[in-house]
């Protein structure tokens, strides 16, 4: 799942056909659509906070690349 929200978060990334398959074992069709609406919520609330310089809050810290 994690591999999953990554490829949709990170830029330049994709998701692959793999984690895809692998999250198929575990999650039925409405779960899926469910997960990915939520990864691109949060996507979308961080693009639109960045826009209008929000602040974060310091719950998530991910190390610069």
């Amino acid at each position: 799942m994690l591999a999953y929200a990554d490829g949709m978060t990170i830029s330049g990334r994709d998701t692959d056909d793999e984690a895809f398959a692998a999250l198929r074992e575990h999650f039925s069709p409405e779960a899926l659509v469910e997960l990915t609406a939520h990864i691109a919520f949060e996507n979308f609330r961080s693009r639109f906070n960045h826009a209008f310089r929000i602040e974060a809050q310091g719950f998530c810290r991910i190390p610069q690349r």
